[in-house]
């Protein structure tokens, strides 16, 4: 909502920083997502390599044949 306004006031005062003002966010945002990407998420956490999910059917174990 403010950005066209602002953009505009600072290009009638300095049309020269308009761009490396604007990169300032770009740059902060691109720095941003990778950043965020490492973060564990609410309720989640990191599943180590490790770690192996158990194995499971859905069937009643039964006695070895034999």
């Amino acid at each position: 909502m403010l950005a066209p306004p602002l953009g505009a006031a600072v290009y009638a005062a300095a049309p020269a920083l308009l761009r490396p003002l604007c990169s300032l966010p770009a740059v902060g945002a691109g720095a941003a997502v990778p950043a965020a990407r490492r973060l564990p998420g609410r309720g989640e956490r990191r599943q180590v390599a490790a770690e192996e999910p158990p194995i499971e059917t859905g069937s009643p174990e039964r006695a070895p044949a034999g």
